[in-house]
């Protein structure tokens, strides 16, 4: 009867453990999100510090790269020391409707973290192959980062858009693919509101998409500490090229230019929520 007890015991807190796991996914909000890629990587090249099943570079080192999916996460950088985020863990983006695994250290993020609690994510911009050089720092500078939303051990199944952020064959920027957040609790149970839907993939057309072609720049970046984006001010200037138009009109009625905003990405297209809580461009 005694061992028949511990038999039982063990097994409800194996199920507390199970059911525990599975409840660890839960969005975590004004998240600072900024951007890295071959260029401004420490070295630069796109060797990562986690293996996390992607496999090796031609150096032998863990390498960065993802296409956005759940099966195939793109690289993110992190701090180490926040275990809330923990090595090889996947999050999600609503507003870039990506999945992003946690396979780098982040120098900047561990200042944020250490001094203030702060979570600090870092992207990658691909490719794994090449670098873009300044026009691929010029991109990171313009992707709708800042205080954004993130689903931390996000659950397979929701919608992605595969769109790469830099394509640096053809040097576009694609700063403008952003979606609105709307409810982001309700993702861990794998619903979605708030914006266009397309089931587990979506196109370009389907989001509130711009993509720019960067000319060709001679701009030098300070960057200094591994990592160059700690914020969305940096010394480098973007200059689009004139033979690229990006859309203007707004996509999401009630969230154009001037109309009243509360967060950061509660804004049509690449704007944002200005400090007088209207949507303003987000070069403002």
């Amino acid at each position: 009867m005694k061992n028949t007890r511990i038999s039982i015991l063990a097994l409800i807190n194996l199920l507390q453990a199970i059911s525990s796991l599975a409840s660890s996914c839960a969005p975590i909000n004004n998240v600072k999100v900024t951007f890295y890629g071959w260029p401004d990587n420490s070295p630069p090249g796109a060797d990562n510090a986690f293996n996390c099943g992607r496999g090796n570079g031609p150096d032998g080192e863990p390498i960065a790269g993802g296409t956005g999916t759940y099966d195939d996460p793109i690289s993110f950088a992190t701090a180490t020391d926040n275990n809330n985020l923990p090595k090889c863990g996947i999050i999600y983006v609503p507003s870039l409707r990506k999945y992003f695994r946690n396979e780098d250290d982040c120098a900047e993020c561990k200042t944020d973290w250490d001094s203030s609690q702060e979570y600090h994510v870092d992207l990658w911009t691909g490719s794994n192959t090449q670098g873009g050089g300044q026009n691929q720092i010029n991109c990171e500078d313009n992707l709708p980062g800042g205080q954004l939303t993130i689903i931390n051990d996000a659950p397979d199944g929701l919608p992605v858009d595969t769109t790469e952020l830099y394509d640096v064959t053809s040097n576009t920027c694609n700063s403008g693919t952003t979606y609105p957040v709307g409810d982001a609790s309700s993702l861990c149970s794998g619903g979605f509101s708030g914006g266009p839907s397309g089931g587990s993939s979506v196109s370009q057309s389907q989001s509130s998409q711009t993509s720019t072609t960067f000319a060709t720049v001679t701009t030098t970046s300070s960057a200094g500490n591994g990592r160059k984006h700690d914020d969305k001010s940096n010394t480098s200037t973007s200059v689009p090229d004139s033979s690229s138009t990006p859309e203007t009109s707004c996509t999401w009625q009630g969230h154009c230019l001037g109309d009243p905003c509360q967060t950061y990405n509660d804004c049509d297209s690449t704007n944002i929520c200005g400090s007088n809580g209207v949507c303003v461009p987000l070069s403002s």
